[in-house]
């Protein structure tokens, strides 16, 4: 709500904006906004065409690709058996048909890398490690020698096999 009774401005100063005109940052910021609107309904507008109206590259290789069989096709020789029993290409161009053909088929295996995924090798995961071989290395023997007054006492287990009472 604006001062009934606004100050008059310092001398040499204007009053400044008058209400309800906006600032600059203010226009800055809604020309950005209606760029943005206008860029996204572009994009919404090509996205939304159909594969035939379309002009992705795909769909252009995909009709070029038609022209060039139909080219390669009315080129194309007929093999037929000659009188001699011989194979004799009869009528078309067979210098036309090879330019067509080769045009084709360029067209072909640069269609085929987006038609489908190409092969790779596929890494195979190790198999898990056995159970039993991380219970062997997870174990440890070892052996302990107890001496008692400059001779070795055998093991409790040896001392009973030998018969000596000894421990």
């Amino acid at each position: 709500m604006a001062n009934p009774n606004p100050k008059p401005p310092a001398p040499g100063r204007s009053p400044g904006r008058p209400i309800g005109v906006k600032n600059k940052s203010t226009i800055a910021r809604e020309e950005l906004a209606k760029a943005q609107i206008a860029e996204a309904q572009a994009a919404a507008r090509i996205s939304s065409k159909t594969p035939g109206g379309s002009k992705f590259a795909i769909h252009e290789m995909q009709k070029a690709l038609g022209i060039a069989e139909s080219f390669a096709g009315a080129c194309q020789p007929k093999l037929e058996q000659g009188p001699d029993g011989k194979p004799k290409l009869i009528g078309g161009d067979p210098k036309a048909f090879g330019e067509w053909f080769d045009r084709y088929f360029k067209v072909l295996t640069v269609l085929a890398e987006y038609q489908a995924p190409k092969m790779r090798a596929v890494d195979a995961p190790t198999p898990p490690p056995d159970p039993g071989e991380e219970q062997r290395k997870a174990q440890k023997r070892f052996g302990l020698r107890i001496f008692e007054g400059g001779r070795q006492i055998k093991e409790p287990g040896a001392a009973a096999e030998d018969g000596e009472g000894e421990v």
